[in-house]
């Protein structure tokens, strides 16, 4: 009966089905074999041992998990194991078998587990620490990739698909299993989508195969960001009158992205006068002179560009994207935004963003209406130079004419502008250029020179050396800035009125003494200001009547200044200055 004697456990772990490719060996596994116990491959329809070199296929259990590896077929077949414990030599006893509960099939065909990898692409989600092929990778814009299928079967087609259309063919050609790597090479793509891996066989009679095929396990998501070629262009022109409000159009817009547009002031030193030497530059047509040549930067940080105006979706086509105006000449770079889905059942989405390849140059005319104001001296006749001028634009020549003859006053007046890279400093005279000439500011005062070092402090207002203009005369002014040379003339223009008769009472004072100066016919609209040296003796506005401004203690010599402002709507402002000497006589 076999009293005490144990036959082979019959429940251990096989694996139901295996695929291979024709011709490849079949491997077994039997998972926590026992010691002692002879597992031999079988047939499972007859139960007869499968043999390999005139062998047995069998091995003998280690307590742990052992390898059957069954001859190459060129069929589907399915094996059975026999366990069994042998007795010692010489014993008369029969062998304890026993059949395993499971039987593995064998198929030959296309094997849906093997790995595959997206080659040499950055991850979407940087922030993975141990990543996986199923992790999305990021691409660029059109690109052809990569996918690498480790211990590939031999014989066996490869090719890509779309996960979501396994019609649509994403290979640029198929590729055949040589049982080591092989590397598949993607059709230029354009968008976001998830590739799955076909793999295909013939197997059976040559002159009738069958085609056995399968699409592996792996789903590989691949994120594509937005194309950088796509062709702008500034409406209504490059060249806009100041505080004008451009749009940019991009002609091939995607409508996964979107769109926003950042500036940056041009530095004078990007404006090329000479030839540029094989640089990238961005070449600019104004209507009158000629062309303006801008230095193209080959990157610009983050930390220097401003928004101009919010990101909006593309269309698919053109799109227009309204810009406000950018009052000073910038360059013009555009971000693009696509956001991506890591997996269909992840929350959360994660954006890429590329420049666009377009660098645009934004230039503007200088401010037609500029908060500008004259000041000269006047005499008996007229006006007397210098005129000081106030309030220009910074960068900007400011030519004064008369509008009787349209002669030319003097030379251009320009406006001190700091340093493009450091506020606080004055522009060096290397910085600025105009034509073959340098625009050359007054020295400063040297007044605060012991608190704020020479670049810091800026130069005095510029003067323009003028001969004397009649009362009445009229002047127009045209502005120029001085590094593009594009001008316009000023909306405003400025009258030269004569000055108000004026009387002193008394008509002289002791040391000490203070006196009044009476205007008779004082203008509403006009502020008068009585100065001694740069001390303000006294303010009053214009009643259209008598006004008195009263001195104060006067010494000798008492020479005054009275400064009349008005401000008319649609002119500039002049301020005009008179001399008025107050005799200041002992008494007695």
């Amino acid at each position: 009966m076999g009293f005490g004697r144990t036959y082979p456990l019959r429940d251990l772990p096989l694996p139901p089905h295996l695929t291979v490719a024709p011709g490849a060996a079949a491997v077994i596994t039997i998972g926590l074999s026992q010691r002692g116990v002879i597992y031999s491959l079988r047939d499972r329809r007859s139960g007869a041992a499968i043999s390999q070199g005139g062998r047995p296929i069998e091995l003998e259990g280690t307590g742990g998990t052992i390898e059957l590896r069954a001859p190459p077929g060129l069929e589907d077949t399915s094996y059975r194991i026999l366990a069994e414990k042998r007795g010692d030599p010489g014993e008369a006893r029969p062998p304890r078998q026993a059949w395993l509960h499971g039987q593995v099939s064998v198929v030959l065909g296309v094997d849906p587990a093997l790995v595959a990898d997206l080659r040499g692409l950055p991850l979407l989600d940087r922030s993975v620490d141990a990543p996986s092929p199923a992790d999305p990778r990021v691409a660029p814009y059109g690109a052809v990739v990569e996918v690498e299928l480790l211990a590939s079967q031999e014989g066996v087609t490869y090719q890509l698909l779309d996960a979501a259309d396994h019609a649509r063919v994403l290979s640029r050609a198929p590729v055949v299993g040589t049982s080591g790597a092989i590397v598949l090479h993607t059709v230029p793509l354009y968008e976001d989508l998830d590739l799955r891996v076909h793999g295909s066989k013939a197997v059976g009679d040559p002159d009738q195969p069958e085609l056995r095929s399968a699409l592996l396990d792996a789903v590989l998501s691949l994120r594509i960001e937005a194309n950088p070629a796509v062709t702008a262009e500034l409406l209504p022109a490059a060249i806009l009158p100041h505080a004008a409000a451009p749009s940019l159009r991009l002609h091939d817009s995607q409508q996964s992205v979107h769109y926003r547009v950042w500036r940056r002031p041009i530095r004078d030193a990007e404006f090329l006068f000479d030839d540029p030497q094989g640089a990238p530059t961005l070449d600019l047509a104004p209507d009158d002179g000629p062309p303006i040549r801008v230095l193209r930067p080959a990157t610009i940080p983050w930390a220097e560009l401003l928004p101009l105006g919010e990101a909006r979706q593309g269309v698919g086509g053109p799109l227009d994207i309204p810009l406000p105006a950018p009052g000073e000449d910038s360059l013009l770079v555009i971000h693009a935004y696509k956001s991506h889905r890591r997996r269909a059942s992840d929350v959360g989405n994660i954006i890429s963003i590329v420049q666009l390849d377009p660098t645009l140059a934004l230039l503007v005319q200088p401010d037609p209406d500029p908060r500008l104001s004259l000041h000269l001296t006047l005499n008996e006749a007229g006006a007397i130079g210098p005129i000081l001028l106030r309030g220009g634009q910074p960068g900007v020549f400011y030519q004064l004419h008369q509008l009787r003859d349209d002669a030319a006053i003097g030379l251009p007046a320009y406006f001190h502008k700091r340093d493009d890279l450091d506020p606080r400093s004055n522009k060096g005279i290397d910085l600025l250029r105009v034509e073959v000439d340098l625009a050359l500011a007054r020295d400063p005062s040297h007044a605060h020179l012991d608190a704020r070092p020479p670049a810091h402090e800026p130069p005095p207002l510029p003067l323009i050396d003028a001969a004397p203009l009649p009362f009445g005369a009229v002047l127009r002014v045209h502005a120029r800035r001085a590094v593009t040379g594009l001008g316009c003339e000023l909306t405003s223009r400025a009258t030269i009125d004569p000055a108000p008769e004026f009387l002193i009472e008394p008509a002289s004072v002791a040391p000490g003494g203070a006196a009044t100066v009476v205007i008779p016919s004082s203008r509403q609209g006009e502020r008068y200001r009585l100065l001694l040296g740069d001390t303000l003796l006294a303010e009053a506005a214009g009643v259209d009547g008598p006004l008195a401004l009263h001195t104060g203690p006067l010494a000798p010599p008492a020479l005054l200044r009275l400064h009349l402002t008005r401000v008319d709507p649609g002119a500039l402002t002049v301020e005009r200055s008179l001399a008025i000497t107050v005799p200041v006589t002992p008494s007695g």
